[in-house]
């Protein structure tokens, strides 16, 4: 059967599992900052299930808003080298197959979420997985989706780039168990960040504004949520800070 296309994504309903369509377009050393915009945002998937490749063309998006080019003026020569190093590869996503199913075959008698956040210099992220178990005992983990934002130009310390991506996984996991409306047993959410972790353990009132206003929004959005330490080797949200090429992914 013929896939079916929504929110740029396609859907195989024969093996239930979303595909990626890739409109690539050679333009030789003619890109320009309006034509590599263009492209950028074609690879935009709303699920954020590209993220890892996807941050990658964000943070390039950001160098080329740096140059202050005009919209029709050629990319200079390492711009244009780094960009054509990055959209060589993006044909491989082509072949990317991510099951729709989010939960465990069966009889479904228990549902976790888990969710991830990290930061790096260049940018900020979270994800989000259920983790479901059937009356069976089995245990299946799928990922769900993700969000991630380029560091802003202005330096921040790691520590406050960690709290912004815990605010986002805050929001993320928020809006996720809404739109969901699945009976979710339990919400752990996991930063590699000692730091940020302490700042929540103590509440809003002891920081400054930057982190007080980010500390309060996180407890409100997720009152019943239980915080945890993860080691940043087992992390699953740090390609998704740092960026990965489609071979890797």
């Amino acid at each position: 059967k013929d896939n079916i296309k929504a929110l740029r994504l396609l859907w195989n309903p024969m093996c239930d599992e979303f595909l990626f369509d890739i409109n690539m377009m050679e333009c030789g050393d003619y890109y320009t900052k309006r034509k590599v915009l263009s492209i950028i945002s074609a690879i935009f998937y709303p699920l954020g299930l590209l993220g890892p490749v996807i941050i990658t063309t964000k943070i390039f998006m950001q160098q080329l808003w740096q140059t202050k080019l005009d919209w029709d003026d050629l990319l200079p020569h390492p711009l244009l080298e780094t960009w054509k190093n990055i959209y060589s590869t993006l044909h491989i996503l082509k072949d990317f197959r991510i099951s729709r199913l989010i939960l465990g075959r069966g009889k479904i008698v228990q549902i976790q979420m888990h969710g991830f956040s990290d930061a790096s210099e260049k940018a900020y992220a979270a994800c989000i997985y259920l983790r479901s178990i059937t009356d069976t005992g089995f245990c299946s983990v799928n990922l769900v989706c993700s969000k991630s934002r380029v560091a802003p130009l202005k330096q921040q310390t790691i520590p406050r780039l960690e709290l912004c991506g815990v605010k986002l996984l805050a929001r993320l996991a928020s809006k996720t168990s809404q739109i969901l409306n699945l009976d979710i047993e339990s919400t752990f959410l996991w930063s590699d960040s000692t730091i940020v972790l302490a700042w929540l353990a103590a509440g809003s009132t002891r920081w400054k504004i930057f982190v007080a206003n980010r500390i309060s929004e996180i407890q409100e959005l997720n009152s019943d949520a239980k915080w945890g330490h993860v080691h940043s080797e087992d992390n699953p949200v740090d390609i998704l800070s740092r960026g990965e090429a489609p071979e890797l992914l």
